[in-house]
């Protein structure tokens, strides 16, 4: 029974961080489009440094959140699917955006 609880446990600590992880990079991408980051040097060059980093997580993201929420049964009450969800939302609004 204990080993099954630390699994739990164990799975929805990942879940919270691939979720903050989304979350991070969702704002990330919306950031630019609230203030002007090149208005302030250092925020520009924080900026451009986690570009590349950022871009990878834009498409990694959606693909390891379902790969997640597949080995969790496709729970839809898990964080899996709302990172998902957050994912393909951030990634239509940036390709159909100006």
């Amino acid at each position: 029974m204990a080993i099954r609880q630390a699994k739990k446990s164990g799975m929805f600590k990942r879940s919270i961080i691939i979720f903050v992880l989304t979350m991070i990079v969702t704002l990330y991408w919306y950031l630019p489009l609230v203030i002007n980051v090149y208005r302030f040097p250092v925020i520009g060059a924080i900026y451009e440094i986690l570009w590349i980093f950022m871009i990878a997580g834009l498409f990694a993201m959606p693909v390891v959140s379902f790969i997640f929420w597949s080995k969790n049964k496709f729970d839809l009450r898990s964080l899996y699917f709302y990172s998902l969800i957050i994912s393909l939302v951030s990634i239509l609004f940036l390709v159909t955006s100006n």
